[in-house]
């Protein structure tokens, strides 16, 4: 295979468009890196409610900037609430309307954001002599709302249906919120109930609300009151199932500026990854969580085996499956009702569970973005699994000969324009079911999860991506064993040595010398380095084509090559060339990059994840070279790479030395492998 690119160092990551279907890259190195999940949806939402309402400005930090979160700033907007997003700096500040919102009459139009549609609907109600028709996407019109309408029925509003009773799209006359009692039923959603309690602080009488009947996900009402509490507009608690607002103008908040934690439940994606392809990772901001139920997804995965561990604010995550139980395990029983968000994140990874999992309390989870209980289990019997479903439950059996099959074929995965099943069966595709680092699952219309975590793709692949850096002296085996290790894990390979080779016969060829080196940097400045990619491995392109091993194994460029490569101005003209191959390794989907070379780990990457420093006794490299055929003076080339004053060749005091002398490659292979596997537990 052969693939050519140009370079393009880009200065800031993007978050690109996305292939549909988009191939998930399985990975072949187990990761323990560290990941900063997006501030939660959850929050942001409400917080943006609240600080409209405010006498005064609030600034919203580590906001979420994603579908779900600027539909509601965009319908804050369109109301006449001034909303300034920075986005660059996951900052929001808005000035608040003190309750009385600015513009009667519009229309507005929610997407599908569940609590944009809930939540702004109830901020309309507000509003004395309004009238405002609000719609959403099609799969919204499906989504319930009327337990909420009927409660704002009840406190004084007038709703005309469009549509379906108690669906999108409605048109909505206000008269302000009365006082009163009203009872709520938020069995559908808790974010019927949650909507009431955001604006009732600002209820025209004291305002009493009831639950009807038993709420879903209750730990997002506690954060909706833990919320109301931060801004000092606490509700009475009564003693039953209620909450009384006194109907007195609301205090300005006792704060100005709001931090966001990091969302919970996009966090959980990661939090399970280790469970997929072993590891440990990083999740960053989650141990200062308080608000959030969805936290408790951690216990879930300690019944999985893996393990938590709290670093300051952070919480690492990791697994061992050499130390977990794999023999006969009982089923795995959850009930998920409380923090049913989670619920696609493990059900989507159960076929690769030692034991059947049946998950409870998610009856809910039929009318949210889609019939969530469908959509897993018709895509989970895709890969041959055994699924069972009830009205508000789900239990999978595994079958993991049966997923190898349907990997070995490839399967296409409907996501249901649901960004929360595009995550959870991308977890599952990290898996290396092939046992090659090829793709076998493949995600339709993955750019849905630009609704809440638009970078989610990208932290997947940085967290896959891994730079090792390989040095030492001339045959002590680094080229063989960076090859071989490329293929095994799926890296893209740099043989520096090649580029210096490559660049020395060049000014061979124009007769330069290097005791001229003020005409070696001008003659250089007249070429621009290009790639191509021959069966892994980069080739420097300078003159229309790559060289041929023979031509870089010249005599002439054997006994040149070290002095045209201590000269400074060749050194730049290589440096930026090298570095920018990490963004063609991301381009063509490798795992990572394995460079080796003699100043790799020191001076090109010394933030490379990974750094190996290769050595063998004079004989053993001498016998090496001399069954190549070649006759380098390996001995003075290495003492003039390691004395020249530019990047001298050093072991870099944090690479791990081997001594290959009595090794095979084999065995070389096999020591990299092990101690980077160690670095993940």
């Amino acid at each position: 295979m052969r693939l050519s690119s140009t370079i393009n160092v880009k200065a800031e990551k993007t978050y690109l468009p996305l292939p549909d279907p988009l191939p998930i890259r399985p990975y072949t190195v187990a990761p323990y890196g560290c990941v900063t999940p997006p501030g939660s949806k959850s929050i942001t939402n409400r917080a943006l409610i609240l600080a409209a309402l405010s006498p005064g400005t609030t600034t919203i930090e580590n906001a979420l900037f994603s579908r779900d979160t600027e539909i509601m700033v965009t319908a804050l907007q369109q109301l006449g609430i001034r909303v300034a997003p920075d986005r660059p700096a996951g900052r929001i500040t808005v000035s608040g309307c003190g309750g009385d919102l600015p513009i009667r009459e519009a229309r507005f139009n929610v997407g599908n954001a569940g609590t944009a549609a809930r939540f702004f609907t109830a901020l309309l109600s507000l509003k004395a002599g309004g009238s405002y028709h609000l719609d959403g996407d099609p799969a919204m019109r499906r989504r319930p709302m009327k337990g909420l309408l009927d409660a704002l029925v009840t406190l004084g509003a007038e709703v005309e249906y469009e549509g379906a009773p108690g669906f999108f799209p409605f048109h909505l006359r206000t008269a302000g919120l009365h006082g009163g009692s009203v009872s709520v039923d938020a069995s559908a959603s808790s974010q019927m109930l949650s909507a009431l309690l955001l604006v009732a602080p600002f209820a025209q009488g004291r305002l009493e609300i009831q639950l009807q009947g038993k709420t879903v996900s209750q730990p997002f009402v506690s954060m909706t009151l833990g919320l109301l509490k931060r801004w000092g507009w606490a509700p009475e608690t009564l003693q039953g199932r209620g909450n009384v607002f006194g109907g007195a103008p609301p205090p300005e908040p006792p704060f100005a500026e709001l931090w966001v934690e990091p969302d919970a439940t996009a966090a959980s994606y990661f939090m399970i990854l280790p469970r997929v392809v072993s590891g440990a990772v990083t999740v960053r901001g989650l141990g200062a969580i308080a608000l959030q139920g969805d936290i408790r997804f951690a216990e879930v995965l300690e019944r999985l085996g893996v393990k938590r561990r709290r670093q300051g604010d952070d919480l690492a995550f990791s697994y061992n499956q050499s130390l977990h139980e794999t023999g006969d395990q009982p089923m795995l029983q959850e009930n998920l009702k409380d923090i049913s968000d989670t619920f696609l994140t493990l059900a989507a990874i159960a076929p690769l569970l030692p034991a059947p999992t049946q998950i409870e309390g998610i009856g809910h989870t039929r009318r949210q973005e889609t019939d969530r209980i469908n959509a897993v289990a018709t895509e989970l019997r895709k890969l041959g699994q055994e699924v069972r479903c009830e009205e508000d439950a789900i239990e999978i059996r595994p079958d993991l000969p049966a997923l190898r099959r349907a990997a070995h074929s490839g399967v296409t995965i409907s996501t249901y324009d649901d960004h929360r099943i595009a995550m959870s069966f991308a977890i599952l595709g990290c898996a290396d079911l092939r046992g090659n680092g090829q793709p076998w699952l493949f995600l339709q219309s993955p750019e849905n999860c630009r609704k809440t975590y638009p970078g989610f793709f990208h932290d997947l692949q940085e967290l896959r991506f891994r730079v090792i850096a390989i040095d030492g002296g001339a045959a002590s085996g680094k080229s063989t064993t960076a090859k071989a290790l490329a293929k095994a894990l799926h890296l893209l390979h740099v043989d520096t040595g090649s580029f210096y080779r490559a660049v020395t016969l060049l000014l061979l060829r124009y007769r330069l010398r290097a005791d001229e080196p003020s005409e070696v940097e001008e003659f250089l400045e007249g070429f621009q380095a290009t790639s191509e990619i021959l069966e892994r491995s980069v080739q420097l392109i300078l003159v229309r084509r790559p060289y041929s091993r023979a031509e870089l194994r010249a005599a002439n460029v054997n006994e040149e090559v070290s002095s045209f490569a201590a000269l400074p101005e060749v050194r730049r003209f290589l440096l930026r060339y090298q570095r920018s191959l990490v963004f063609l390794a991301r381009e063509k989907g490798y795992a990572g990059l394995i460079m080796e070379g003699r100043d790799i780990g020191s001076v090109i990457f010394p933030d490379a994840d990974f750094k190996f420093f290769l050595e063998a006794d004079e004989t053993t490299r001498f016998d090496r070279r001399a069954g190549e055929g070649q006759e380098d003076a390996i001995t003075l080339r290495d003492q003039m790479d390691a004395t020249r004053k530019t990047a001298p060749m050093v072991c870099p005091r944090d690479a791990i030395r081997i001594d290959t002398s009595k090794l095979s490659i084999a065995e070389v292979v096999e020591s990299i492998r092990s101690s980077i596997a160690g670095r993940a537990q």
